[in-house]
């Protein structure tokens, strides 16, 4: 295994340029892998995974390792390894809920059986329920379904904090692990400001675009109503702006309904020429295939044409 950090493929490149991560960050990351890859391999095995994290194998942590290997070989290639670091460290609160949720509803049904919520506490705690999380259990339950919502499931991580508390720890270590707390604390801040004003700038367009519709509006009934009118009888243009609206909102639906006809024909029109092209095609008949002569054929043509020569002459 060289030293050089391997070229990134195309789910590696996805993930450098998702987390905007630096040339040193990348090898920093690289050094990691080849630390914990003790055989040289250039993979990491489902063994080496629970050293880097100083952890005893378990089923939640087999799930993290399983969000990834996509190969199902329980190896882990730097490219997956990247991923599966980058997806769990990445995590804020409500998406490690939301994945400990996902992992025991085996039913992908939205909601956790009283049985699998116990076995979930259990793995997290490797089986040392205190009796915190006992009374959680009893009342967990608020609508006495014998299920367990994600709504009840968050409510759960409100009041006992504690019992969701193995799943972070885990972030933790592998945080600490690879690029260290600071970096991956720092990245989602840094992320979730971008997502931040992101939404802002569409917000801020969206608003734009309505006091835009709103200035339009107003000009026309003012149009509608005189200068005079639209100053003096000023409580009559809500009543005005109503009935453009009103009239506007019937020319859209009538234009909507005429694309809608227009559209039904050329698929009908679509529909009836694909009917006919299959018509012919199955009316056609096969072309036969010209037999080719053999070189006997060949040659008693050719001393019949000879034979027939010769006797006109």
């Amino acid at each position: 295994m060289g030293q050089k950090v391997p070229i990134p493929d195309d789910k590696m490149q996805k993930q450098i340029d998702m987390l905007k991560m630096e040339k040193k960050d990348l090898g920093r990351l690289w050094a990691s892998f080849k630390k914990y890859d003790k055989d040289k391999s250039g993979s990491i095995d489902i063994d080496e995974f629970y050293k880097m994290l100083g952890e005893k194998r378990s089923l939640f942590g087999d799930s993290i390792f399983e969000l990834i290997d996509i190969d199902d070989n329980n190896q882990l290639d730097f490219s997956e390894f990247m991923s599966v670091v980058s997806t769990y460290c990445m995590f804020g609160r409500e998406d490690v809920k939301k994945f400990c949720f996902y992992i025991f509803d085996k039913d992908k049904n939205g909601y956790i059986e009283a049985d699998e919520l116990a076995a979930l506490i259990d793995l997290l705690h490797d089986n040392m329920l205190n009796g915190n999380a006992k009374t959680a259990m009893e009342k967990f339950d608020k609508n006495g379904d014998g299920k367990i919502d994600f709504g009840e499931f968050t409510t759960m991580d409100i009041e006992f904090p504690m019992l969701l508390y193995p799943a972070f720890d885990l972030q933790n270590k592998m945080m600490n692990a690879t690029l260290g707390r600071k970096w991956w604390m720092d990245k989602q801040r840094e992320l979730d400001d971008e997502r931040i004003m992101e939404r802002k700038k569409i917000a801020d367009a969206k608003k734009k675009e309505e006091l835009r519709k709103k200035k339009l509006r107003d000009k026309e009934v003012k149009r509608r109503m005189g200068g005079i009118q639209y100053y003096l009888c000023f409580w009559r243009r809500g009543r005005v702006a109503a009935r453009i609206a009103e009239k506007e909102a019937k020319r859209l639906a009538k234009l909507k309904a005429k694309e809608d006809e227009k559209n039904r024909r050329l698929a009908q029109a679509k529909a009836t020429r694909e009917k006919e092209r299959a018509k012919k095609k199955k009316k056609k008949p096969k072309k036969e295939e010209k037999k080719r002569s053999t070189k006997d054929e060949r040659k008693s043509r050719r001393d019949s044409r000879r034979n027939k020569k010769n006797k006109s002459y």
